[in-house]
């Protein structure tokens, strides 16, 4: 029995790999603007799309050659999950154990998945590779040409730098971004760890039919789950529908938590962010896509 488990786990994920590898390399791409989205590991875990955001990155900027291109062929370690794992649980530990040892953060605050800008930005400013070519950016207000983001997306502009990846804050959200000069010109390449199509996102328009898109796949997403829950598998189908519009309250030490940290929120919040989270989308590819036209060469 215990032969034809292992068999038949061994067949599934056979089956897992030859799906994968039938899938497109890229989840979408504009190539009026050269944007590319690869495919990367879809994130199954709530809290932990920076990490996935540092993984992304990091792999995608390890595949630049010297004159700026990302070949193709090389980008499948980006749905390499036993490397994703093993690297997320490295960053936790060397992250749980300094926040530990030098008094900033509690080692649950790591522990529980979740990386803040704090975090991201002291991965890259101890790794060797990342430090000198990836910014963490809060919001897309904050890149302009006088920022530290900034004047490292100039250097791309400017040729003295070939390439340099970003952390991109959007909303409750991290992207993965690199932008690159190739000798044909500018390209930029992203990852959103749900390997949701965007990287055509142009206009309002747009951005509403996406979040309404999203909103559908979602809201059917967290009916199922709730139904599975234990504490409502045998509740009647309406008291369902009442926590997918009113959310599921959550108390902390007594006292009930803001509706924005809850795990099911509100209808009205969720919306909100995933708005928030489009709108930003929106906004940097338009920043990076039309730097090399717009931001001033010194």
């Amino acid at each position: 029995e215990a032969a034809a488990a292992a068999a038949a786990v061994a067949a599934a994920a056979d089956a897992v790999a030859v799906a994968e590898q039938g899938a497109s390399i890229f989840v979408d791409k504009d190539t009026s603007r050269d944007i590319f989205q690869p495919r990367s590991l879809t994130q199954w875990h709530h809290d932990v799309c920076g990490h996935h955001a540092l993984f992304n990155v990091r792999h995608l900027l390890q595949r630049v050659s010297p004159t700026g291109t990302i070949e193709e062929s090389g980008l499948s370690v980006l749905q390499n999950e036993d490397c994703f794992w093993r690297t997320l649980f490295a960053d936790v530990k060397f992250l749980a154990d300094h926040g530990e040892s030098t008094g900033r953060w509690p080692r649950s605050r790591i522990t529980c998945g979740i990386l803040d800008e704090v975090h991201i930005k002291q991965v890259i400013a101890t790794d060797e590779f990342m430090k000198d070519r990836a910014s963490v950016v809060s919001y897309p207000e904050t890149l302009a040409p006088e920022s530290a983001a900034g004047q490292a997306l100039l250097a791309v502009v400017n040729g003295t730098q070939v390439a340099h990846g970003f952390l991109l804050g959007c909303s409750v959200h991290w992207l993965g971004l690199v932008v690159v000069k190739t000798p044909a010109g500018p390209q930029v390449w992203y990852c959103d760890s749900y390997n949701r199509p965007s990287a055509r996102l142009l206009t309002e328009e747009q951005v509403k039919k996406c979040v309404t898109q999203q909103e559908e796949t979602h809201n059917e997403s967290l009916r199922k789950c709730l139904q599975a829950r234990a504490d409502f598998k045998h509740r009647p189908v309406w008291q369902v529908e009442a926590a997918l519009e009113e959310g599921v309250p959550e108390w902390w030490k007594g006292i009930q938590k803001s509706a924005l940290f809850w795990r099911v929120r509100p209808r009205n919040i969720r919306r909100t962010l995933r708005e928030q989270e489009n709108q930003n989308i929106r906004q940097y590819l338009e920043i990076f896509s039309s730097a090399f036209e717009t931001w001033t060469v010194d």
